[in-house]
């Protein structure tokens, strides 16, 4: 994905890539305020996908037309979605507090967002859930996979 922010600087090798695509940023004129956008971006789209998520408007080019296994798709599709779009909120926010910092070294990969999660007060149980979403997003890809309207 982007760039995302954290305060551990052990990188691995998504995490050097993001920390780089940062610092480029940040060295472009205007560069703290690219960076501010990007997370913008990102929490739009995060934004997006827990909207897609709760609404279910990602089933509009699904044809599955066996109604037990439509509710389990759909069942499948919105906790994946609002999984995905409570990450890039948390990547966002991490972006975003690069920006307001203007520390490209924080900058790290998808990896330091959950950490982010997890270190939040309901870290442990938060993090759970959007693993489990995360597991039920794929089970819901090989839906689309099967199902997705051509």
């Amino acid at each position: 994905m982007v760039a995302l922010l954290t305060r551990n600087k052990a990188a691995a090798s998504s995490d050097s890539q993001s920390e780089d695509v940062t610092k480029a940023l940040f060295d472009l004129p205007g560069g703290q305020f690219l960076v501010g956008l990007l997370a913008l971006g990102v929490i739009a789209l995060g934004a997006y996908w827990i909207y897609e998520g709760w609404t279910g408007k990602f089933m509009r080019d699904m044809q599955v037309t066996e109604p037990r296994a439509r509710g389990v798709v759909v069942r499948l599709g919105k906790a994946g979605y609002i999984a995905r779009g409570v990450i890039a909120l948390s990547a966002g926010a991490l972006i975003g507090q690069a920006a307001l910092t203007y520390d490209p070294d924080r900058a790290a990969g998808i990896d330091d967002a959950l950490k982010a999660l997890a270190d939040t007060p309901a870290g442990p149980w938060l993090l759970a859930v959007v693993a489990i979403g995360l597991v039920l997003f794929a089970a819901y890809c090989f839906a689309e996979a099967r199902w997705h309207r051509v």
